[in-house]
C-alpha cells in the first residue's frame, strides 16, 4: 500500500511539471510577442507627495523586455513639486504576462513626441539651473 502510494505521488508530481511547463510556454508564446510590442511605448503618470502637495507628471518609456523574467526595462524622469529632479532606469513586472501599464491604475498612454517635448523641457530646466 505505501509503495503504491508512493508511485502514485511520483506520478502525480511528473504530471503537475509537464502541466507547469506547458502552461509557461503556452504563457510565452502569447505574452512575449504582446511585451515586445510595447518597446517604444510612452507613458506618464500623475505623481504626488500626497494629499497637502502639488501634483506633477513622472514620465516613462519602455526601453527592452526582457523575454526570460517578462519585465521591461524603463527609463523614467521627474521634476517634482519640490523641485527635485530624478531620472533612472527602472524595472516594471508583468505578473503572468500582463502589461505592467494596463494592469496598473494611473499610467496614460502618451506619444513619443509628449514624452521627447517632456524630455526636452527637462533638459533646458537642468542646464538653466546648472549655469
Amino acid at each position: 500500500m505505501k509503495n503504491n502510494l508512493e508511485q502514485l505521488k511520483g506520478k502525480r508530481d511528473k504530471l503537475v511539471r509537464q502541466i507547469n511547463d506547458i502552461e509557461y510556454k503556452k504563457l510565452v508564446e502569447v505574452s512575449v510577442p504582446k511585451l515586445k510590442k510595447m518597446v517604444g511605448q510612452c507613458f506618464k503618470y500623475h505623481n504626488s507627495y500626497g494629499v497637502n502637495h502639488d501634483r506633477w507628471w513622472l514620465y516613462c518609456k519602455v526601453k527592452e523586455v526582457n523575454e526570460k523574467t517578462m519585465e521591461f526595462t524603463t527609463v523614467e524622469f521627474q521634476r517634482t513639486s519640490m523641485e527635485a529632479i530624478e531620472v533612472k532606469l527602472d524595472r516594471k513586472f508583468n505578473f503572468n504576462g500582463e502589461n505592467f501599464f494596463d494592469r496598473m491604475g494611473g499610467y496614460i498612454a502618451i506619444t513619443n513626441s509628449e514624452y521627447n517635448r517632456a524630455k526636452k523641457s527637462l533638459k533646458k530646466f537642468i542646464l538653466n539651473n546648472l549655469a
